[in-house]
């Protein structure tokens, strides 16, 4: 899979084409869907933020967290992406700053959580294109690290 990100983060739509790339597990694969636009959320989104992450995770927690980290200090609004498909959003991706504490001080890291499709169009390659986009706008803001935080047993891919 492809995605496009050209030069400016402002509102403009990153187009990414959706692929499988070899060795690719059809079998567990929903219907490919053919392109998404990956773009920064807009206050406009809020509600179907919402909606997509309670539904992937089939509970308010994570819908709650990113309200958290959206009014938090740790909030960037360029890493916090939405996927379209058709005009609605079906996916939504954050990479917000959190800190890290031990004896040697505290160290600011960039942390990709949560990471969410909504359950129709999951397993057909959204959220790969999703991590790709969040990716490309951590490293054009000169992020050196990106942590993903999640389930071991789920985001093994």
């Amino acid at each position: 899979a492809a995605v496009g990100l050209g030069r400016g983060l402002g509102q403009r739509a990153v187009t990414a084409a959706v692929g499988c790339q070899e060795p690719c597990n059809t079998r567990a694969m929903a219907p490919r869907i053919p392109s998404v636009a990956i773009r920064p959320e807009s206050p406009d989104d809020t509600d179907a933020i919402r909606h997509v992450v309670a539904a992937a995770f089939g509970r308010d927690g994570e819908a709650q967290l990113v309200d958290r980290i959206r009014a938090s200090p740790g909030y960037v609004a360029e890493m916090a992406l939405v996927a379209e498909v058709g005009g609605e959003v079906v996916g939504h991706v954050m990479v917000s700053h959190a800190v890290v504490r031990n004896e040697g001080g505290d160290r600011r890291i960039s942390m990709l959580s949560p990471l969410a499709v909504h359950p129709g169009p999951q397993r057909s390659g959204i959220g790969s294109a999703l991590v790709r986009a969040s990716l490309s706008v951590a490293d054009a803001l000169g992020e050196p690290l990106v942590v993903l935080e999640g389930d071991p047993a789920y985001d093994r891919e």
